[in-house]
């Protein structure tokens, strides 16, 4: 079972993940709460970026379960222990949950160095995978694990973890635009250019982009057609001279402080 669509979200985690304000919460609060929620006996996180038909390891985070030479051993190692590091990218803004077992050729997958060197003398076998697209180019994967002896992750599992996707992908974004926005004003990289002569309603998605948003939520909340989103997008961006999202959130942010 795969989902990639939201359903209804289990509420105080659905609470827990909107009010993460830094990857620090995702480690120390999220990621133990989705292990404990799940049954999990470890839980992982990871950022990729890709570069053509390469994937790089961004940020990496574990909880419960798992030590310090591990985690060292995966980040070392990313490219040749990641399943589903190299798997086809998914569209910016989607979201993804499935049982890695129904995912892959298991048997293959058992038989695989990644699985005898690594993941089976770990004792992780059954892995529920979460897959978040932030761009094209860049996504986060959450990784819920179990031991060979325990159960695998069934479809009632799958179901509740796609009502999670809609807030994960929110806050995962959220999270990743403040990070780059803080990284523009520790460097100057970009003054906040006035918004005064945009309409009301590119003032408006400008600010759903400051919010972290990707196109299809700013249209959802707004009423209109994605591609309705897109033309206004264009718009702000030839008024203001700013050629990046991140650079429209902050200048937003600046406009509007």
């Amino acid at each position: 079972m795969i989902i990639s669509t939201a359903g209804n979200t289990p509420g105080s985690l659905g609470d827990l993940v909107s009010a993460a304000t830094s990857f620090d919460d995702v480690e120390t609060d999220l990621l133990p709460a989705l292990a404990d929620d799940l049954d999990a006996d470890s839980a992982g996180f990871y950022q990729a970026i890709r570069a053509g038909d390469s994937v790089r390891l961004g940020r990496s985070l574990a909880a419960r379960g798992v030590n310090p030479e591990t985690q060292h051993t995966w980040q070392q190692r990313f490219d040749r222990l990641s399943v589903t590091a190299l798997a086809p990218p998914i569209a910016a803004a989607t979201a993804q949950a499935f049982p890695l077992d129904e995912w892959l050729d298991f048997p293959k997958f058992l038989r695989s160095p990644a699985y005898e060197t690594f993941w089976g003398p770990l004792g992780i076998h059954h892995v529920l995978i979460i897959r978040l697209a932030h761009r094209d180019d860049e996504s986060f994967v959450f990784g819920l694990r179990r031991a060979a002896g325990g159960r695998r992750f069934c479809d009632a599992e799958v179901a509740r973890v796609g009502g999670l996707l809609a807030p994960l992908m929110s806050t995962m974004s959220r999270l990743r635009l403040a990070e780059e926005l803080e990284a523009l004003r520790g460097g100057h990289a970009v003054a906040g250019p006035a918004l005064a002569g945009l309409t009301c309603r590119e003032q408006e998605i400008a600010g759903d982009v400051a919010e972290g948003l990707a196109n299809k939520h700013i249209a959802r909340r707004r009423g209109v057609s994605v591609h309705t989103v897109e033309n206004h997008l264009r718009a702000i961006f030839r008024k203001t001279g700013v050629d990046s999202r991140t650079k429209l959130a902050l200048a937003a942010g600046v406009d509007c402080s």
